[in-house]
């Protein structure tokens, strides 16, 4: 459905890094939309994307001009053309869904004539343990002990790097994850082979903080203006992220990446497996490797 007139979105208001002082431009709406409703920035950096690339598919139209033949114009090429999965076909119409329904307070109704993704079924990667064992011992630092918790754990890549001091729990044996996906905390046991490299990396940590506070480096971020409540985190160092390799403020993208990149490497030269595979938990396999006291302590509970 198009205006009678083309309305066009300059190219300098379609970058990718949020400005929050341009508050009137559509992806900073979209941006502030989705904080108020407490998305997660995972979830916000994808919408924001797929509304990106839904404007320059369109020339630079805005969306107030178009409607559901656009709409499914652009996920018909996502499929035909492009060949994503139906997951990913998926995830680009509800990024469109909410910019209509939410940002635009249009009542955009079903998107017909859509050329949907085919979705197949998958058999997840399984290793054996003698396998993980051997990634594991041929890895180093950081990325190994991160490798390490995410196996024994069960945490994403982004849950590993946002670990903070004052969650793993030594005594318990225990690793408390907060704010995982769908904003839900939950409990995992710590691997009890990871315990001795975490203590020494967390005694590093506790350094490089006591110097960052000397040195007038601010500290990372507390979600959800937790700093202002509770003041005690940041001076103690408890609050303080586990994975933060450099004294900068803003290190979880770059460490995510870090953490992300050596693993795949390391994954693929040392056993020659394909990148594809990875070290977060599937729970169709939790019976495998997690029964072996290589990787935990078989008293700890699920």
């Amino acid at each position: 459905m198009s205006g009678s007139h083309t309305l066009r979105i300059p190219a300098s208001h379609l970058g990718r890094r949020p400005e929050p002082e341009r508050r009137l431009r559509l992806l900073e709406q979209v941006r502030a939309k989705l904080k108020t409703r407490h998305y997660s920035q995972r979830t916000e950096e994808a919408y924001c994307d797929w509304i990106r690339r839904f404007v320059l598919f369109h020339d630079r139209q805005h969306p107030s001009t178009m409607g559901e033949q656009e709409i499914a114009a652009f996920l018909t090429d996502l499929a035909t053309v492009r060949n994503v999965s139906a997951s990913t076909q998926n995830q680009a119409l509800h990024a469109l869904l909410f910019l209509y329904r939410q940002v635009l307070g249009r009542n955009v109704g079903l998107v017909a004539d859509i050329t949907a993704a085919k979705r197949g079924r998958r058999l997840p990667t399984v290793l054996f343990i003698s396998e993980v064992r051997s990634i594991l011992l041929r890895m180093r630092g950081v990325p190994r002990l991160c490798a390490s918790l995410m196996y024994g754990s069960g945490l994403r890549v982004s849950e590993c790097v946002r670990l903070r001091v004052k969650d793993i729990d030594f005594e318990r044996a225990e690793i408390l994850v907060r704010c995982g996906k769908g904003d839900r905390d939950r409990r995992v046991p710590l691997p009890r082979m990871a315990v001795p490299a975490l203590r020494v990396h967390l005694e590093r940590t506790r350094r490089r903080f006591d110097r960052d506070l000397r040195a007038g480096v601010s500290a990372p971020p507390l979600p959800n203006a937790l700093a202002r409540k509770l003041p005690r985190p940041l001076a103690t160092g408890s609050g303080s992220v586990c994975f933060r390799l450099l004294g900068s403020t803003s290190r979880k993208n770059q460490v995510s990446a870090d953490v992300t990149i050596s693993t795949r490497q390391q994954f693929s030269a040392r056993l020659r497996l394909p990148c594809c595979c990875a070290l977060e938990w599937d729970k169709q396999a939790r019976h495998l490797p997690f029964a072996s006291p290589f990787f935990r302590d078989p008293s700890v509970g699920e």
